[in-house]
Order: structure tokens, then sequence, then C-alpha cells
């Protein structure tokens, strides 16, 4: 490994612990969650409920506290997108779950599909101008299956094509993302002048990155919400990863 990648993953160490930092202690400390949580907090702490940070610290300080309230009181959950998080340090596991999963999920996609990630990738790297245009073009994609879906749903004899249509759907946003997080490590491993870098390392760079803004309360779901349109238009404009146009010729010939 050159000094350059060293310099860059120790970089992404101290951008993670700032980052982690952040939301595990300073942005929770100042009452500061996210879009939606789960479950709702309580104001009179029981058996099923969740009380606030202050409630927990006096009741746990407290001699005669109940041990099922130390033991088995529920957690306050945030959920992001790439899973469910909580505050402090028992919110760490969460994290490293969510990670875990995000970085496998993307290294077998990655696997199963390189030549399409190769093309979708090289298509955002060398048409970065295009990003807009690949946004434009992955929010009418989603807006026009989301009503697909809706409707499929709202009709009971075509319900059973929702076994079809949404996990499509979700393979396809994971190629886009995948594709995207290839594409930033490309450029951030190129901006560093990082010679011989690989294909896994330029996508642990991205996964690290994009996991990392996906923690942000509140803009993190802006910032997946972009790059999974950003690459799921990518993925229609290069025809699913084939590289070939959008052409009626193949009927005609």
């Amino acid at each position: 490994m050159s000094d350059r990648a060293v310099v860059l993953f120790g970089a992404l160490t101290l951008l993670s612990v700032v980052v982690l930092g952040a939301v595990l202690y300073a942005l929770p400390g100042e009452g500061i969650g996210d879009l939606w949580q789960a479950p709702q907090p309580s104001q009179e702490p029981g058996y099923r409920s969740v009380p606030s940070l202050e409630q927990r610290r006096a009741l746990a300080a407290r001699p005669e506290s109940p041990l099922w309230y130390r033991d088995r009181s529920p957690r306050l959950f945030w959920i992001r997108p790439f899973g469910l998080h909580s505050a402090g340090l028992e919110g760490i596991g969460w994290y490293a779950t969510s990670f875990g999963i995000l970085l496998i999920s993307s290294f077998v996609t990655s696997f199963v599909f390189p030549r399409q990630l190769k093309t979708v990738s090289d298509a955002l790297r060398r048409q970065p101008r295009r990003s807009l245009w690949f946004l434009l073009l992955g929010l009418i994609a989603y807006a026009t299956l989301g009503l697909l879906v809706t409707l499929l749903f709202l009709n009971f004899t075509t319900i059973v094509l929702l076994l079809l249509v949404l996990p499509a759907l979700l393979l396809a946003t994971l190629l886009g993302l995948v594709a995207v997080e290839l594409w930033i490590g490309q450029v951030i491993t190129r901006w560093g002048h990082i010679e011989g870098s690989s294909a896994l390392m330029e996508l642990l760079v991205g996964v690290v990155l994009l996991f990392l803004v996906s923690s942000i309360p509140y803009a993190g779901w802006a910032a997946v919400g972009i790059a999974a349109a950003i690459g799921f238009g990518a993925l229609l404009y290069t025809r699913f990863g084939s590289g070939e146009e959008w052409s009626l010729g193949t009927l005609e010939a």
C-alpha cells in the first residue's frame, strides 16, 4: 500500500471518529434525532415506555430502581437510510452492524454484477456533467414506478405482480447505489493521485463516505436519496449496465 493510500485511510478513520462522535453523543445531547424514531418517548416512564435522557439518568441513579428498568428498558432508536441507530455507547453496535450489512451487500453486488457496475460507474465518471440529468431521470423513474406500485397494490387481481416489481426495484436501487459508491471512490483516489488502487479499494472508500453521510440526521436521507436517484438514472441511461443504446432496431431487423 502506497503512502498516499495510508494517508487516505487515516483521513477516513479520523473523519469517521468525528462524524460518529457527533451523531452518537453531541447531537443527541442537543436533542437532535432524525425524521423517524421508534418507539416514541413517554413522559411517564413505565415497563414499556421510553423515558427522556434526563429521566433515564435520574432513575438509574436511584438505589431502589427496579432491575427490569436497568436491564430491560427499551432504547430510543432512529430510523436512518441503512438501518436503526441509537445514541451513546450502545449505539456503536448498531452503527457497526449497519455498516457491515452495507459493506457486504456492496461487495457481493460487485462480484455478481461486475460488468454492469463498471459500465454505470464509467458513465458517471466520464460524464460528470450529466449527473443532474441522471438525477432527473432517476426521480422521474422512481415517481413512475411508485405510481405503478400503488396501482398494483390497489388492484387485487394484480397485487401478485408486486412480488416481481418490488424485488426488481430494490435490486436496481442497490446496483445504482453501489455504482455511485464506486464512482465516489474513483473520484477520491484519482484526486489523491493514488496509483494502483484496486476496484475493491475504490468501492471501500465510497462505502465509507456514503455511510458517514447517511448517518447525519435529516441530511443523510436527502444525500442517500440523491445518490440512489443518480445511480438509478445512470443505470437506465446505460440500459441496465449493458452499455447499449435504447433502440427497437433488433425488432426491426
